[in-house]
């Protein structure tokens, strides 16, 4: 998020949500900064597999998925959903239900 909004000529906003779901706790980030275009990554000779690599990661340790949404020019949006339970190949995160606040 600091690339799209710190390539952004007057800045920009970022917003983090949160929220519960029947499928797990959901994190929400989005920006209203350049955006990219997720069909084709920049050719300047870099690697860009930052979102991929957390894509795994996020895979690995709790079995949480990764959406993303973004376009050039409007901004990008990621989400992250955490299931409630998770098995123990997926990581160490457990718990039966949602938390009650």
């Amino acid at each position: 998020m600091k690339w799209g909004v710190g390539r952004k000529e007057d800045g920009g906003t970022v917003t983090l949500m949160t929220r519960k779901t029947p499928l797990g706790a959901e994190i929400t980030v989005s920006d209203d900064g350049v955006g990219f275009d997720q069909e084709q990554p920049p050719q300047d000779g870099k690697e860009h597999v930052g979102l991929q690599l957390v894509r795994g990661r996020l895979q690995m340790v709790c079995a949480a998925k990764l959406t993303t949404q973004s376009k050039i020019g409007q901004g990008t949006l990621m989400r992250v959903l955490i299931p409630y339970s998770c098995d123990e190949t997926a990581g160490s995160f457990t718990q039966t239900k949602a938390p009650s606040h």
